[in-house]
């Protein structure tokens, strides 16, 4: 139970502090490359789990709530491409910026989506692979698979 406990608090913790950590320009110069190297050495990567749950599902509600429910007519062409990039590559959270420094309810609930996303990361024990998408990482693996057996 305790190794539980603890798995989910440092879920809970790396969700939390993933928001300041990409806003302040830690996350690129520190967090990127240790997804990249726990993805070099497993394939898969704990803070790549934190960073999809943390940062990219948050941004995307957070862009999708604004082009659901605009509190002015320019929001959903602010937050439409921020949305959709998010949702099919998941390397635009920047998009959610405007609306989180605007409204300190918006930024608050961010920063307790990533927590709560982060906490259950860690109690699952999620790996993830951050930028890369599932679906086009088994497409990889597939037409990898098919090219090694053309050489049989």
């Amino acid at each position: 139970m305790c190794i539980d406990y603890n798995a989910l608090l440092a879920g809970a913790v790396a969700g939390l502090l993933i928001w300041p950590a990409i806003i302040g320009g830690v996350y690129h110069a520190a967090i990127l490359p240790i997804v990249l190297l726990e993805m070099e050495e497993m394939g898969f990567s704990f803070l790549g789990a934190i960073d999809m749950t943390g940062l990219v599902m948050v941004s995307a509600g957070i862009t999708l709530a604004n082009i659901i429910l605009p509190k002015q007519k320019g929001e959903v062409a602010v937050a439409l491409p921020g949305c959709i990039i998010n949702i099919c590559f998941g390397t635009f959270v920047e998009a959610s910026y405007p609306f989180m420094f605007s409204n300190k309810i918006v930024f608050a609930g961010a920063l307790a989506s990533a927590t709560v996303g982060g906490a259950i990361v860690g109690l699952f024990n999620v790996k993830g692979t951050a930028y890369v998408r599932q679906c086009l990482l088994r497409l990889w693996q597939m037409k990898e698979k098919v090219r090694h057996l053309q050489w049989l």
